[in-house]
């Protein structure tokens, strides 16, 4: 199996292009939001970008959106929509992401809006049995740029964190998400994204999960 480290939107894209199963880390927050809902019953979880963004590489929020909207209908979930700013007011998370915001009211999708608040985003959110939308400018523009280049879309991206998350810590959240690549994973590999490589704790991260892989493959 081809397992490679990499970093940024656009590593994330290359690896996508290449079919890998592409696993995103953007330990504050997206990847520690995500894991967090997963551990209380989240169904499915997705990433976009917001409307503004410094990656060289395309993305499509309202692809994105959609998507997220799509995948609740199909599973009759209801949809959680967790956005930055991660403290700010309703009326500046839907300045920021209005493309995804838009397109959800095209949908017509009802949805739950949080801000995007790692570990901590259970306790203003119920997850169980729903699907999960988190807009980020780091995480969620490396997920949203992989998701528009992959064979499988947004079902060949991940997550995965380091981070504490629901019961689970260090280790044991890591290899949550490890597990969760590995089942997705086939002879394509998967690569694990740094979401920025300007983020010391992405980065440090990453090669930590990415060691993980090597130990779970070697057995």
């Amino acid at each position: 199996m081809l397992l490679t480290v990499t970093a940024d939107a656009s590593g994330a894209r290359e690896a996508a292009l290449r079919g890998q199963v592409v696993v995103v880390v953007d330990v504050i927050d997206m990847s520690t939001t995500s894991e967090a809902a997963y551990q209380s019953g989240a169904l499915a979880i997705y990433g976009a970008s917001p409307d503004r963004t410094a990656s060289p590489v395309p993305t499509d929020p309202a692809r994105m959106a959609k998507f997220a909207a799509s995948e609740a209908k199909l599973r009759g979930a209801g949809l959680v929509v967790a956005a930055e700013p991660r403290t700010g007011p309703e009326s500046l998370q839907r300045q920021t992401a209005s493309r995804v915001f838009s397109a959800l009211e095209e949908a017509g999708a009802a949805f739950q809006l949080i801000g995007n608040l790692g570990a901590e985003v259970t306790r203003v959110a119920d997850f169980q049995g729903k699907v999960a939308l988190v807009v980020s400018a780091t995480g969620g523009v490396a997920f949203d740029a992989a998701s528009l280049v992959h064979p499988r879309g947004a079902r060949g991206v991940l997550t995965a964190t380091v981070a504490r998350a629901g019961k689970l810590r260090g280790r044991q959240a890591a290899l949550a998400g490890v597990e969760r690549a590995l089942k997705l994973a086939d002879e394509a590999g998967i690569c694990v994204v740094a979401a920025s490589a300007q983020s010391l704790e992405d980065v440090l991260a990453a090669q930590y999960i990415y060691e993980l892989f090597l130990e779970r493959i070697r057995g």
